[in-house]
């Protein structure tokens, strides 16, 4: 693998944008370049490669998601965040469906973008390894233990899942682009018993050590019936086993069937019988 000359490359055509989101990274010790469309995007990324993409989704004359696509040919792809004022449930769920490793509203928050920033870097240098155990690997170790109990579990992208046990009730969890990529969590911020959760709207915020915010988009809608409080205690349950012990909420779906198609059945790679539906 090439190793990137550059961290992050800003696809923003707002140069008011564009500055601010430089000078927070910059700050940081993160190496930024610049692009304003979809064209100039990808000259940059044929001549430099880059750990992250973050991109703006309405850009002159085309669409943030034309550039998804573009990364898939790239042998040294990087990690895709999606930024917008437009920061609709659609376009939420799409920039996940598409592969998107996170989507940012716009005005940013500071402590949001770095963040997300930085958990995309470490996830981007952990999955190219050599040797290293990849972050899809406690995925697929979930899929091989939820084909055991019997249970369904999908995925919003690679970021949240759902868990849909024998009676229809849901449990909902961050997936692997959290998995040992929050390092020293400081707070996690649950919504109370018997609130609404819905389906690409925050469900729970955490704040990491420096006063980093990542937030956690809800995989299904439904009224919460249960919050992991075990997290409150031990938080870096949610680092170190999302899949498992860090579940973040239990709720009771509202929506299943007009949701469920919008999220991805996860099945371990070697049962054939547990296909993606």
């Amino acid at each position: 693998m090439i190793e990137p000359q550059t961290d992050v490359l800003i696809v923003e055509d707002e140069p008011v944008v564009q500055m601010a989101a430089q000078r927070v990274l910059d700050r940081a010790g993160i190496t930024t370049d610049s692009a304003v469309d979809v064209d100039s995007a990808i000259a940059k990324m044929r001549a430099d490669t880059y750990k992250l993409v973050l991109c703006d989704l309405k850009l002159p004359g085309s669409s943030g998601f034309e550039l998804i696509d573009h990364t898939r040919t790239l042998t040294a792809a990087p990690e895709i965040v999606m930024i917008t004022g437009y920061a609709t449930l659609e376009n939420a769920l799409e920039s996940f469906q598409l592969g998107a490793f996170d989507f940012i509203p716009k005005p940013f928050d500071p402590r949001e973008l770095l963040g997300v920033v930085r958990r995309a870097i470490r996830f981007h240098l952990a999955s190219a390894a050599s040797g290293a155990i990849s972050p899809d690997f406690l995925a697929e170790e979930a899929a091989r233990h939820d084909a055991d109990a019997g249970v369904k579990r999908y995925l919003l992208g690679r970021h949240s899942w759902a868990r849909i046990d024998q009676e229809g009730m849901a449990t909902l969890g961050a997936a692997e682009t959290f998995a040992g990529m929050l390092r020293e969590i400081e707070t996690t911020e649950f919504p109370g018993n018997s609130e609404h959760t819905v389906q690409g709207k925050t469900l729970v915020r955490v704040l990491s050590h420096g006063g980093l915010l990542h937030r956690v988009w809800a995989p299904l809608s439904g009224q919460i019936i249960t919050i992991n409080e075990r997290i409150a205690a031990e938080p870096q349950i949610l680092d170190q086993d999302p899949f498992g012990a860090g579940w973040l909420v239990q709720i009771i779906p509202s929506d299943l069937e007009r949701e469920l198609p919008l999220i991805t059945r996860r099945s371990a790679p070697d049962d054939e019988s547990n296909a993606i539906s």
